[in-house]
């Protein structure tokens, strides 16, 4: 695992669950900058990219995976999980 990179607050997303859970398959965001811009507490816009093909171009540059054993860890980083190829 890379360091820095551990899922950061697994209680936090329990009280909007669900419609965070439903906003984040949605959206075409990094776990990576997900995880800086939680535990900075900054907005997530500002990461988005405008779709999963560039989400997916981005994702295969070295550097710019989460480890996916530990995503899966967490449900809301697992509901981020895309197909890279």
């Amino acid at each position: 695992m890379q360091e820095g990179y551990s899922i950061p607050f697994p209680i936090l997303y329990e009280s909007h669950a669900d419609d965070l859970l439903q906003n984040v398959k949605k959206a075409n965001v990094n776990i990576l900058d997900f995880v800086r811009v939680q535990k900075a507490g900054g907005d997530l816009t500002s990461i988005k990219f405008s779709s999963k093909k560039k989400l997916r171009q981005n994702t295969k540059k070295p550097g710019r995976r989460f480890p996916l054993e530990e995503a899966k860890k967490d449900e809301l980083l697992a509901a981020m999980l895309i197909q890279l190829y």
